[in-house]
């Protein structure tokens, strides 16, 4: 998925306090390094903790240590990237279904067409015409 329309109001807890201290990139960055993980960060002692590590691995020194200094004291769940970004797809979804075009979504956005079905509030039914289907309707 493409993150380059990001703004600082899609981005959810924990990396939203981020804001201020890091860029739209660098918190992508730090999301896509720390996926899924629950770090504690240990009061005063920034360096040689394995919080200290990936932040600064990721961010730099100086970044790392302002970050570190953030959540002091706090173990704090950082969830995945995708599930940061899990609104803006959707309403990317709902934006570009036509009513036909399911399966397409489903390869672009690496989702299975039930997904996108729910995501764009539709059931599939015996009654409704498969995607592409003609009608005999329609050659009137």
């Amino acid at each position: 998925m493409n993150y380059s329309n990001i703004n600082a109001n899609d981005i959810p807890a924990p990396y939203d306090v981020l804001v201020g201290v890091l860029t739209i990139d660098e918190i992508i960055r730090l999301a896509e390094n720390v996926k899924g993980l629950q770090i504690y960060f240990r009061n005063g002692e920034y360096e040689h903790t394995k919080a200290f590590d990936i932040m600064s691995c990721t961010l730099g020194r100086h970044k790392a240590i302002m970050v570190c200094r953030m959540f002091s004291g706090d173990s704090i769940y950082f969830p995945s990237i995708n599930h940061i970004y899990r609104e803006q797809m959707q309403r990317q979804i709902k934006h570009e279904f036509d009513g036909y075009n399911i399966t397409k979504l489903a390869l672009k956005f690496n989702l299975s067409e039930k997904h996108i079905r729910n995501i764009v509030g539709t059931a599939k039914s015996k009654n409704q015409p498969m995607e592409g289907q003609l009608s005999i309707f329609d050659y009137e």
